[in-house]
């Protein structure tokens, strides 16, 4: 294992670019997409219109919530193309549009009461703020001490 003492000059870089977890890299149609649709307007309002996105193109994939195996990451582009996922390609996909749209944004591992689960939190208008897109398209109403972070990327 080795260690390393970084200086970022800004501290929120990370949360801007392509990860294993959050992996838009070489997805060209999401990034012409995300331009194309969020580019004119400021943080709060892109923020705003990528939540009413999800909520009214999106639903949750009951059937692959049953088959998704440990250890299996987010699939974006699959959740892009079918405008449908579980909770951690939803989050996933949300984290990748926040961060083209140059908001940074982390996708949340953890569990929301008792159950596993995974969400995105944003930074804008100094702070972290907490988005379930899972939650919004479902039409649950929880409350942000509803949820425990394990893990972020």
């Amino acid at each position: 294992q080795t260690e390393l003492d970084v200086e970022l000059e800004n501290r929120y870089e990370p949360y801007l670019h392509s990860n294993v977890y959050v992996d838009y890299e070489n997805f060209m149609d999401l990034e012409m997409f995300v331009k194309n649709t969020f580019a004119l307007y400021d943080h709060d309002e892109v923020f705003e219109r990528v939540k009413k996105y999800f909520l009214r193109g999106y639903s949750y994939d009951y059937v692959k919530s049953f088959l998704v195996k440990s250890g299996e990451l987010p699939d974006i582009q699959r959740c892009f193309e079918k405008h449908m996922g579980i909770c951690q390609d939803l989050a996933a996909l949300t984290v990748a549009m926040f961060r083209i749209a140059g908001l940074p944004a982390s996708l949340e591992i953890g569990y929301c009461g008792k159950m596993p689960h995974a969400w995105c939190s944003v930074y804008m208008n100094d702070k972290w703020n907490l988005y379930d897109p899972t939650s919004e398209i479902l039409h649950k109403n929880r409350k942000e001490q509803d949820y425990t972070v394990e893990r972020w990327y």
